[in-house]
């Protein structure tokens, strides 16, 4: 989900579109918090019993994604709609950011951060979103530029960073 998140911003030359993408980001949001407020939708997580690396992985994110305000799935939505902006200017990129929509909704079910149907909810959104906001607007030609694919090594290198950092902390005992 964290790619699909940064990779729009890896990907579109244009700053028009960029802020149409953040507009879209923040649209969904205005969307889910009343959702969140008005019909709070909880998980219930069994307590991890391992001290190996992924089970460490899973409390830090477990710590930072509590297990409420899970409907609808904005690991979901932010991922589809990432990858839908970012597919408008690169379909090769896009396509397989796609691709990872499904497995990033099914992995948020089997680490009981989301009920299935969150994700669909989150998948409904962002497309419904897309639509709404990129609706009759063609590309113009100057809104087809991407930048250089070899701009989605900055998302790359801050993956492979931070996943580097928690296995040191990890085997460091840093917990």
């Amino acid at each position: 989900m964290y790619v699909s998140s940064v990779a729009p911003v890896c990907a579109i030359k244009d700053r028009r579109l960029l802020i149409r993408w953040a507009a879209a980001v923040a649209l969904m949001y205005v969307v889910a918090t009343p959702i969140w407020v008005l019909y709070p939708v909880s998980v219930p997580r069994a307590p991890l019993l391992g001290d190996d690396y992924y089970s460490y992985l899973l409390t830090i994110i477990q710590t930072l994604d509590p297990p409420t305000n899970c409907f609808p799935s904005m690991h979901v939505a932010v991922a589809t709609l990432g990858a839908l902006v970012v597919r408008r200017v690169d379909k090769i990129v896009g396509s397989i950011l796609l691709a990872t929509v499904l497995p990033i909704w099914y992995s948020t079910v089997a680490v009981q951060q989301h009920w299935v149907v969150d994700g669909a909810a989150g998948l409904l959104l962002a497309v419904c979103t897309y639509l709404l906001v990129y609706r009759g607007t063609g590309l113009l030609p100057e809104t087809r530029e991407r930048l250089p694919r070899v701009a989605h090594l900055a998302w790359v290198a801050l993956l492979l960073s931070a996943l580097i950092g928690l296995r040191l902390m990890w085997a460091l005992g840093i917990h």
